[in-house]
């Protein structure tokens, strides 16, 4: 936070163009592997965000290397879609074997929210209720 104004240094600017160019290649050889199959296909919706993401990066690369001054427009907004990209793996992680007792445990816990928000309410009400005898009650007795 504190260098939040401050131009990126050298090694920030080379470990993000070699990322970028890492993630180029690896669209590019993905396009080439699938072919027109790369955007009618099972994970097509994934594909499109892959691809929006990659030339999003090269923009801003480029942008911030051609700008004068080394002037970078502000797209933190899109680095936060960056982070969705974990779902990806956690597509991965539900498909396994080991996770099926974990998996059953969640969709249980996902089940039972709308009760237990209701149980929660019920208990709030209990306080409240307990809470407005006990302060009468005391009110009373510092009366007498």
């Amino acid at each position: 936070i504190e260098h939040a104004g401050e131009d990126p240094t050298g090694f920030m600017v080379t470990v993000e163009l070699a990322l970028v160019c890492f993630y180029g290649i690896e669209m590019a050889c993905k396009l080439a592997a699938h072919g027109r199959w790369f955007f009618c296909n099972r994970d097509m919706t994934w594909n499109f965000f892959d691809l929006f993401l990659v030339l999003q990066s090269i923009y801003e690369l480029v942008i911030g290397l051609l700008s004068p001054n080394g002037h970078r427009d502000d797209h933190s907004f899109m680095r936060t879609l960056r982070i969705l990209k974990i779902a990806k793996v956690l597509r991965v992680v539900t498909g396994m074997k080991w996770f099926a007792k974990l998996r059953v445990i969640v969709n249980l816990l996902a089940g039972s929210i709308v009760s237990m928000f209701w149980s929660f309410v019920m208990l709030a009400l209990v306080f409240l209720l307990f809470g407005l005898v006990f302060a009468h009650g005391c009110g009373a007795y510092l009366a007498e």
